[in-house]
């Protein structure tokens, strides 16, 4: 009992001194769903530097999220093929953001980001994709808000539903 206090003591040590240099950095990641100060500990440490990817499409590029062309015999028979490479961390990170965003609550059965549910929904009905098509989907477009939040300072603000809809 006394090595498990002493753990739980510890841990909640380092995930204060985490906290507090996330701050530092002044990262809003944590504003987001699903991502805690470990967590956006870790898309800073994969990510490093956003500034020195010019946009967002390089970043997906980057952690493997992107599709890469396969040029088959010219340009009329350019198709897309999965990215393998890429930083495979970061590719597993975007993976289980996008778990957490269409995962829905205990008990209410209620979606976590009602926005990311209705785009996966909508995905895998008016565009025929699976569910890891439309996974990778959302993947990117998490990427897309990652970004933007890492390069400008922003915090997450969870769209509205009836914007959504029409977008």
């Amino acid at each position: 009992m006394r090595n498990i206090r002493y753990c739980i003591e510890e841990i909640a040590k380092v995930d204060g001194q985490l906290h507090g240099l996330v701050k530092e950095l002044g990262c809003t990641l944590d504003t987001m769903h699903g991502i805690d100060t470990v967590t956006t500990a870790y898309f800073i440490a994969e990510i490093g530097d956003i500034h020195r990817f010019r946009s967002a499409n390089q970043l997906a590029s980057h952690a493997g999220v992107a599709p890469v062309p396969d040029y088959s015999g010219g340009e009329e028979n350019l198709k897309y093929r999965k990215n393998k490479l890429g930083n495979r961390a970061l590719h597993d990170l975007f993976y289980d953001l996008a778990i957490r965003q269409i995962g829905v609550a205990r008990g209410t059965k209620k979606p976590n980001n009602p926005v990311f549910f209705q785009y996966y929904e909508r995905k895998m009905k008016e565009d025929r994709k699976t569910q890891k098509q439309a996974l990778i989907c959302i993947m990117r477009r998490l990427v897309n808000i990652i970004y933007r939040m890492l390069k400008h300072n922003e915090p997450y603000v969870k769209p509205d539903i009836s914007v959504e809809k029409t977008g």
